[in-house]
């Protein structure tokens, strides 16, 4: 609960800070005396406010009184040529990154370059956002302003991963956007929850994968994990009505299985048991649910009388090996938390 406080109480100060930087520069653009180039400079700086103020839910500021001409000239001062620039200078900026991944001190001074070109690109879409709100109808960029932030777009996005090198700075950003404005402000968003480890690992990671081709199954293992994390489950190529079929958080087991693996124990059992085809015959993976724990080895009795005892993996999950052809039925006994568990199984 003091979290949330304090969350509101910096939304309320933030919310106050905008409104009084917005009423500042809307005064200054209205100021006959200055330069018109003046005042469409204070009068852009407004308009950038103004979009912060509806995406955090403020009512407009003040009334803008800006004439459609000075609007206009604000938004076709937004430089295109710079935009670029900045697009080619963060791209070699997030190579030079990813060269220097294991050099903490370099990288944090590669930062304020990174924020420089980033904040470049937020103000394009911040600008445009407030001279629709300020005129009320739909504007657009130039065509030359739309190509440059297209331009952007595709050569930085794709190595968003890099930027996680600045994530600490990044997050700072995030946490001064209104929620409703965080969806496009995907330099801030995109990979903001990602380990810079994860990028500076990513040379060993090579190492194995040209060592042992086989380590890639296990790493498609890993991706498929990480998209039900993500809350992508269904982008996992899983089969259609799996997914219903398991308890509620263990949509990861499935996920890591891959492909062709079915589920043959119902929900609130306290595990998880997965039936997994592979060239080496059929394995029962079973996942006990957190806070379960496995106090007596697995067993399949199959009607014939046959007993197949599993093993426990690393990974803390037990294996029971079926061969070539698992039985048709049988039951599953297993102890967790110190009872004796027996279950049905379908394994045919």
């Amino acid at each position: 609960m003091a979290n949330k406080d304090m969350e509101f109480e910096l939304a309320l100060e933030v919310l106050s800070d905008l409104q009084r930087e917005a009423g500042r520069h809307l005064a200054e653009a209205l100021r006959p005396e200055l330069a018109t180039d003046d005042r469409a400079v204070e009068a852009g700086l407004y308009l950038e406010c103004l979009a912060d103020l509806q995406a955090a839910g403020a009512p407009q500021a003040a009334d803008t009184n800006l004439p459609a001409a000075l609007v206009r000239a604000s938004l076709q001062a937004l430089d295109a040529t710079a935009l670029v620039d900045s697009a080619d200078r963060l791209g070699a900026l997030l190579d030079k990154a990813v060269e220097d991944a294991a050099e903490p001190e370099r990288l944090q001074g590669l930062e304020p370059e990174l924020e420089l070109h980033v904040l470049r690109r937020q103000r394009f879409t911040r600008r445009l956002e407030g001279a629709r709100i300020a005129l009320g109808g739909e504007l657009a960029w130039s065509p030359g302003q739309a190509e440059a932030v297209e331009y952007f777009d595709a050569r930085v996005r794709p190595m968003a991963w890099a930027l996680a090198f600045a994530n600490q700075r990044r997050e700072g950003h995030a946490r001064l956007s209104a929620p409703a404005a965080r969806a496009d402000q995907w330099w801030w968003m995109e990979g903001v929850d990602v380990r810079w480890q994860a990028v500076v690992m990513a040379e060993d990671v090579a190492e194995l994968l040209e060592r042992w081709p086989t380590f890639e199954l296990h790493l498609d293992q890993l991706r498929r994990a990480a998209r039900v994390r993500q809350g992508r489950a269904r982008e996992a190529d899983l089969p259609a009505g799996m997914l219903e079929s398991l308890e509620e958080g263990r949509v990861e087991v499935l996920a890591a299985a891959g492909p062709g693996a079915r589920p043959v124990l119902g929900p609130g059992l306290g595990v998880t048991a997965l039936l997994l085809p592979g060239s080496q015959g059929y394995r029962l993976l079973l996942e006990p649910a957190e806070g379960v724990r496995v106090t007596g080895a697995p067993v399949i009795e199959s009607a014939g009388g046959q007993r197949l005892t599993g093993r426990m993996q690393a990974s803390g999950t037990w294996v029971v090996e079926l061969g070539a052809t698992p039985p048709a039925g049988g039951v599953l006994v297993i102890g967790l938390d110190g009872r004796e568990v027996r279950e049905k199984v379908d394994l045919g």
